[in-house]
């Protein structure tokens, strides 16, 4: 955030300690339908992950990657993270300098809808598990 302070942040999610800089609102925990309006108009989303190499498992498994990339948001995350989509703006988690820059990578990116190529809706989750169940009668 200040690296950039012309743009406005919106976490949820975080717990956040002290007070937040001018240009970030903190919601915290919320509920994922209330949290999708801000989604549908974010023009990058943030994977604020602090972890070790022993603990990149629990990023990988977050639905927060998916959630960014369905709605075709590009995506900050830390380069731990072996994500393989095209949204990725990796950031160096043991120190990043550059991130005015990384911001404007993915600000540059804009949205794509190929970027949720592959992420089943649950219509489509749904329609599996009908069908696998079916199978096995």
């Amino acid at each position: 955030a200040a690296a950039a302070p012309d743009i406005n942040f919106h976490i949820f999610g975080a717990h956040w300690r002290g007070s937040a800089p001018s240009n970030v609102t903190v919601y915290g925990e919320r509920a994922f339908e209330s949290i999708v309006p801000f989604l549908q108009h974010a023009d990058f989303g943030i994977a604020p992950y602090r972890l070790t190499r022993d603990e990149v498992y629990l990023a990988e498994s977050s639905l927060k990657l998916a959630q960014y990339s369905y709605c075709g948001l590009p995506i900050l995350l830390p380069d731990l993270i072996p994500f393989t989509r095209a949204n990725a703006v990796a950031y160096r988690l043991d120190g990043e300098t550059a991130w005015r820059e990384k911001i404007d990578m993915a600000l540059a990116m804009q949205r794509s809808s190929a970027f949720s190529e592959g992420i089943l809706t649950w219509d489509d989750v749904a329609r599996q598990t009908l069908d696998a169940a079916l199978e096995t009668k």
